[in-house]
């Protein structure tokens, strides 16, 4: 469900190649479905899902902190703590202790 909320979200499968037209509610869908059935990638994924395409920060920073046990989520927490979004307040210590426990 993952995998192809992404193909969704971007229209192209992993070759870059365009498979279907894009559809962010469906991606949207999918990528729900998959965070609820505990898979942290896609807990990530629908955390930048909220944080690209309808900016809803909070949303965000809650899917990262789920999925936090992802590296990539890690990361993007940290983005969230650089620039203060979601509740979140401005905060360059937290973020790079956020971006080393990611690059570990």
């Amino acid at each position: 469900m993952r995998e192809l909320g992404m193909i969704y979200e971007r229209g192209t499968n992993g070759e870059g190649q365009k498979v279907v037209e894009v559809d962010l509610d469906r991606a949207h869908e999918l990528y729900l479905k998959a965070a609820e059935l505990g898979d942290s990638l896609a807990k990530n994924y629908l955390g930048s899902f909220y944080y690209n395409h309808t900016h809803e920060y909070e949303k965000a920073v809650n899917c990262f902190r789920q999925a936090s046990e992802c590296d990539r989520a890690l990361n993007n927490l940290g983005l969230c703590f650089e620039q203060g979004l979601g509740k979140t307040v401005q905060d360059y210590n937290q973020a790079i202790k956020l971006y080393e426990m990611s690059a570990d």
